[in-house]
This record gives structure tokens, C-alpha cells and sequence, in this order.
């Protein structure tokens, strides 16, 4: 009974490693703004859209692959997606025009949520029984350091050869992971009869009509909307006086995330435990704090226990959130659910990215900070809203 979970266990490096090269390739433009702005000779503001433009895309794409993925080879859609990461990435690397640069961020959008929406229920069916939660725990945790990843790299790269050629380099390890992902054990699509493709999207659009679950879906994109939008003006907050970072440093700050990896397994066992509402209440102050260190203080010290706080916050919440959705749903709508949640919380990040521009502008760091606690404001009262006690009877079967 011993020897079963451990081929499984060895097979989660290649899907984890494809979902944290995937966000981190999302995410991996917001450190190297300046350098891509001066590129093109824009506006170092102006280069912010490419990150909206990718994290829709992104958002997008995962919502309508969703059904697919128990309908095709889940291992091999996600390793022919990697190929087409790889390649999206290279062709920003090498874009002469600002225009294409954004055609290649759309492109690379829409190929990481084809690596990423088959490798979670690519995780749940090759888990160990009785697995499955701790299973789709490695892939929430994928996420996290994947955008971290992503901000260190390019950041320090771009410090040593340059944003093109730090671009071209990331795509090596993602050949790598697709690779990796097309020699991992392939599972056939999974049997019985199915619905056609526009009874399982009209299926999916159905959940919008549960007042819980839209409740969480909308708490879902406030928290992303002060998240990545706290993260993409950063960039530009550390670049000016009194910091002055280089992009380099910029990245190494992003490694202070780390905290968050460890807080996304347990939030949802928490949630379990003692209720949404608490985990959701505790993480929505954490990040509040988080933002408040960010505005009143000025050291690098500060900013590191800030951005830590940050992601700390923002990965208890996230699947705490996500977890009381399960609780309203059929076992069989969940990749429908799933898909449904990042499409709300990366569409919060796009959007937070590109409407907090005018108030970086007009109101600098300390109007971003304001309209970003506003938002996480908007989370508590719809995430942390409804029961408080944990609901045990819906246990793991």
C-alpha cells in the first residue's frame, strides 16, 4: 500500500514546473517595465497595458479550454501549449514594434492557460486516494512561486544581458517543461458520455446565477485587482527616489513573496476547519497591513515585510475563497467552477493594472495604495460574508 503514492509523487514535478513557468511568464513584463518602455520610447506607464492585455488573455483562453480538457490527452495538450509558450516568449524577445511586442503578450497569454487548465485536473487524477486536495494544494503553490519566479528572473537577467535577451533565455526551461510534460504519463480522456461543447459552456455561465458563488467570483477579482495592481505600479515605486533599485534589485525583492507559497496548501484546509469567513477575515487584514507598510514607510526592509505580508495575505484568501465556491457546486462542475474564478481574479489583475494608471498619475504611490485598500475592503465584505462555522459535513470521500 506503500508503493502507490510514490510513482505519483514523483510524477508532480513536470506539472508543477509547467504551471509556475506559465504564471511566471504572465507576470515576468511588470519588472522590466522601464527597460521595455525605453525599448520602444514610450512612456514607462504606458508599457503597463502589455501586462493587461496578457493576463485577459490569459483568463480568457483558460475559460474556453476548460471543457476541453476532458475531451483530449491532458499531459499532451499541456506539453503542445509549452511549445507555444516557448515560442510567444521568444517572439516578445525579438518583436521590433511595440504594436507586435503586444501581439506576442496576447499570444503568450493564451498558451500559458493552455499549459495550466488541463495540469490541475491532470494533478487531481493521478493523486493518491484520498490525495486530491493535497494534490490540487501543489498546483495553488505552483502558482504562487510561479509568479514570483517570474518577477526575480526576468528582473535579474534583464540586469545582466538585457529584457530581449532575458526573454529569449526564459523560454529554455520551458522547452524543458514541455518535454518534460510529453514524456510524463499520459491519461486518455476520461470515459462515459459528454455534453457538446455549448451545453458545458451554458453550464459553466449557469453558475453566475448562484448568489454565493458570484459572491466569491466578485471577491475573487477585488483581491486581484489591488494584488497585481499594487504589484505593477511597485515597479515604478521602487524605480524613483527614495529607492532608486535597479531592475535587477526590483527582482530580488520579489523573492520576499515566498511566504506566500507556504500559505496556499494550508488556507484551504484551514477553511475547512474553522470556516471561511475567518481565514478570509485573517487574510484580508494581513494584506491591509500589507498595504499600509508599503504607503508610510520608506526603508527596503519595510518593502520586503510588505510585499511578504502581500502575498502572504492575498494566498490565504485566494483558496479559502475559492474553496467555499466547491462547497455550493456539483462535484462534476468543478473545472467549469475553476475556470470561472481565475477568469474573475485575473481579470481583476488586468484590469487593476490598467485603471489604477490614471491615479498613479494624478495621486502617486499614495493614490494607488488607497484605491488598492478600497478594493481589499470589497473582498472582506463579499468573501468573508455567509457562514462562519466550518462546513465538516462535506468531507473528502
Amino acid at each position: 500500500m506503500t508503493s502507490a503514492p510514490s510513482p505519483a509523487r514523483g510524477a508532480t514535478w513536470a506539472p508543477c514546473a509547467g504551471i509556475l513557468l506559465a504564471l511566471g511568464a504572465i507576470v515576468m513584463v511588470q519588472p522590466v517595465f522601464a527597460n521595455i518602455a525605453s525599448t520602444f520610447g514610450l512612456p514607462v506607464v504606458s508599457v503597463r497595458v502589455s501586462f493587461s492585455y496578457c493576463s485577459l488573455a490569459y483568463a480568457v483562453a483558460f475559460f474556453l479550454l476548460g471543457p476541453l480538457t476532458d475531451r483530449m490527452p491532458v499531459s499532451r495538450m499541456a506539453a503542445c501549449c509549452a511549445l507555444g509558450l516557448a515560442t510567444s516568449v521568444v517572439l516578445c524577445g525579438v518583436s521590433p514594434s511595440f504594436r507586435l511586442f503586444n501581439l506576442a503578450m496576447v499570444l503568450m497569454g493564451g498558451c500559458a492557460a493552455g499549459v495550466v487548465s488541463p495540469l490541475f485536473p491532470y494533478m487531481a487524477r493521478i493523486a493518491p486516494p484520498g490525495r486530491a486536495g493535497a494534490y490540487l494544494g501543489l498546483c495553488l503553490s505552483a502558482t504562487v512561486t510561479g509568479i514570483i519566479f517570474g518577477r526575480t528572473l526576468l528582473g535579474i537577467l534583464t540586469g545582466l544581458i538585457g529584457w530581449r535577451w532575458a526573454m529569449i533565455a526564459y523560454a529554455l526551461p520551458v522547452l524543458l517543461a514541455a518535454v518534460a510534460l510529453f514524456l510524463a504519463k499520459s491519461l486518455p480522456p476520461l470515459p462515459g458520455e459528454k455534453p457538446s461543447l455549448s451545453k458545458q459552456y451554458a453550464a459553466a455561465i449557469g453558475l453566475l446565477t448562484m448568489p454565493q458563488v458570484v459572491r466569491r467570483y466578485a471577491a475573487g477579482f477585488l483581491l486581484f485587482f489591488a494584488y497585481l495592481g499594487t504589484l505593477t505600479f511597485l515597479t515604478f515605486y521602487l524605480g524613483r527616489p527614495p529607492f532608486n533599485l535597479s531592475v535587477a534589485q526590483i527582482g530580488w525583492i520579489s523573492l520576499a513573496g515566498g511566504g506566500g507559497a507556504g500559505s496556499a496548501p494550508k488556507a484551504g484546509a484551514l477553511a475547512h476547519q474553522y470556516g471561511v469567513s475567518r481565514v478570509v477575515r485573517a487574510g484580508v487584514l494581513l494584506v491591509l497591513a500589507s498595504l499600509l507598510v508599503l504607503l508610510v514607510f520608506d526603508g527596503i526592509v519595510a518593502v520586503v515585510v510588505g510585499v511578504l505580508a502581500l502575498y502572504t495575505g492575498v494566498y490565504a484568501c485566494q483558496p479559502a475563497v475559492f474553496y467555499d465556491v466547491t462547497t455550493a457546486i456539483r462535484p462534476q462542475q468543478m473545472g467549469a467552477a475553476s475556470s470561472l474564478y481565475l477568469l474573475s481574479c485575473l481579470s481583476g489583475g488586468s484590469l487593476g493594472s490598467y485603471a489604477l494608471g490614471p491615479i498613479w498619475q494624478r495621486w502617486g504611490w499614495t493614490g494607488v495604495m488607497t484605491a488598492a485598500g478600497m478594493a481589499v475592503l470589497g473582498t472582506l465584505v463579499l468573501g468573508a460574508r455567509g457562514e462562519g462555522a466550518p462546513r465538516l459535513q462535506r468531507s473528502e470521500g
